[in-house]
């Protein structure tokens, strides 16, 4: 953040943190469900806006900040996509990011970082260092929270703990925070846990205040939008065919994927490729309904052949953890092209030359731009060329066939004329 920014930036701070606060106690509440297994944390916190730039929402009571709304999850529908998220752990750990903007709706064009908070670290005790930097960690001028430790945890059917704005604690260790440290304190946030919903608010308070004095920060976070769903209630995408999650392709085959717990009969999913050249294979659709048995298939087949390379397809839905499979293509074995190094065909004669020997081997074409040819393609796997009836004696021609593996080879055309002797016919 430049400094020329600061005072835009913490004049609307109120309603940043307020954000944070919205985040934080999202992790939280994914905490306080009792599961047997890990669970992920759905749906949008939402900090209202009292500034008419922004937007509104509701009646304003005071709880309005300029967070706006904050995705727990990058597989909301309308977030725009992306793999960042909120879990909480069988033992009530909360860990992951939420993603803030400060627009009045979800997938706003006003969802760039510039716009709004950024990023929510739901775990910043693992996070935040005032040090030298390792992977996945950020500086701020401190990591200890105003009371208590760092992070958010389920405790019974609450969360307790503290969340954190990234973008402010990464300032505050270049003094460019106006004071603040982007702290979120779990307030009141619980989780109903037959439903697994979550209702109360978060609070952010930069400075001592009480009540509804979000002078002080950026107030209330509206949590009762999101809600956690158990592993064992996840909507999964699983490629099932190949089951390892990686196959070798040498010719065209199919692939099957499998959704556990779909969020709706006929759900469509999407397919994508990458790897190395994604442009040398093909998928017949980018898209497909599953079946009863909540299944699809699709076909993919190699375009080149010519070089090994790796592919990757990529299976995703809406609301539903995406997978992947990686795939080998594999170059075929390399064909047998066979030419004569000339060929001596009198004026409107014809004649066949070159063959292609080897698994899978075929002709692919016979060209020449020589102008004494009257036609000159393939036939069957061998080249085929006619000279023109009025094609001179001293007139040649060059013909370059090419083999399925893309190799090729080239003869020489001569027109034969009587009189002639053939010593290399």
């Amino acid at each position: 953040m430049k400094n020329s920014k600061v005072s835009g930036f913490f004049s609307k701070g109120r309603k940043w943190v307020f954000t944070l606060a919205l985040f934080l106690l999202v992790f939280a509440a994914a905490s306080i469900v009792k599961v047997q297994a890990a669970s992920t944390v759905m749906g949008w916190l939402w900090g209202g806006s009292e500034d008419a730039n922004i937007g509104t929402l509701g009646t304003i009571n005071g709880n309005e900040t300029g967070v706006g709304w904050i995705s727990m999850s990058g597989a909301n529908s309308g977030a725009g996509g992306g793999s960042y998220g909120v879990t909480i752990d069988d033992a009530g750990k909360v860990s992951g990011y939420g993603w803030a903007n400060a627009s009045d709706a979800p997938n706003s064009s006003a969802s760039q970082e510039g716009n709004g908070l950024g990023w929510v670290d739901f775990d910043p005790q693992d996070h935040c260092v005032t040090g030298a930097q390792g992977a996945g960690q950020y500086k701020a001028a401190s990591c200890t929270p105003p009371s208590g430790s760092a992070g958010v945890f389920r405790s019974g059917n609450n969360l307790t703990g503290w969340a954190r704005f990234v973008g402010i604690a990464k300032e505050s260790a270049n003094n460019n925070s106006g004071g603040w440290q982007g702290w979120l304190q779990m307030y009141n946030v619980t989780i109903d846990p037959a439903t697994g919903k979550f209702s109360g608010y978060a609070w952010n308070g930069e400075e001592p205040g009480t009540g509804g004095n979000t002078a002080n920060g950026l107030g209330w976070v509206d949590f009762s939008r999101a809600s956690i769903i158990p592993t064992t209630q996840q909507c999964i995408i699983k490629f099932t065919d190949p089951s390892a999650g990686s196959f070798t392709l040498s010719a065209p085959r199919s692939l099957e994927i499998t959704v556990t717990n779909p969020t709706a009969a006929g759900m469509t999913v999407n397919f994508g490729k990458g790897g190395t050249n994604p442009e040398k294979f093909n998928l017949s659709n980018t898209s497909c309904p599953i079946n009863g048995s909540n299944k699809c298939v699709i076909n993919v087949s190699p375009i080149d052949q010519n070089s090994t390379y790796t592919a990757t397809i990529t299976a995703s839905a809406s609301n539903c953890q995406q997978n992947s499979v990686n795939g080998t293509i594999s170059q075929t074995a390399a064909c047998t092209l066979s030419c004569p190094d000339s060929v001596l065909i009198p004026p409107g004669g014809t004649d066949t030359f070159c063959t292609v020997s080897g698994s899978g081997c075929s002709m692919s074409s016979c060209t020449s731009s020589d102008s004494i040819l009257e036609s000159v393609g393939t036939s069957g796997n061998s080249c085929q060329a006619e000279v023109k009836s009025d094609a001179d004696y001293t007139g040649t021609a060059t013909v370059t066939a090419h083999a399925s593996d893309g190799s090729t080879d080239t003869v020489k055309i001569y027109v034969k004329r009587l009189g002639w002797i053939e010593t290399n016919p």
